[in-house]
């Protein structure tokens, strides 16, 4: 996949993936269990690329790295979730 062309597509999965954990955050290290080995790399550079939309945490002592949204992000995500439901309604 094509970096330039489609990162917020990339985004919005690693949203939707994000989201649907139950502590809302992903381990690094799973992140290859829930995409494969190829996109994880493209998972990696789009984390790395978009600071203000995703956090990385973690990684020190006996804590692994994990990822998780902003609070400004999942605001937003949680904003837009609401509002698709209301125009169901």
């Amino acid at each position: 996949m094509d970096l330039q062309k489609k990162p917020s597509s990339l985004i919005l999965q690693l949203e939707s993936i994000i989201q649907s954990q139950k502590h809302q955050f992903l381990l690094l290290p799973d992140i290859k269990k829930d995409v494969g080995f190829v996109a994880k790399w493209n998972f990696m550079y789009i984390i790395e690329k978009y600071p203000l939309i995703f956090h990385v945490g973690g990684g020190s002592g006996k804590k692994l790295p994990f990822v998780s949204l902003n609070p400004k992000a999942e605001k937003i995500a949680s904003e837009g979730e609401a509002r698709n439901l209301m125009n169901l309604f």
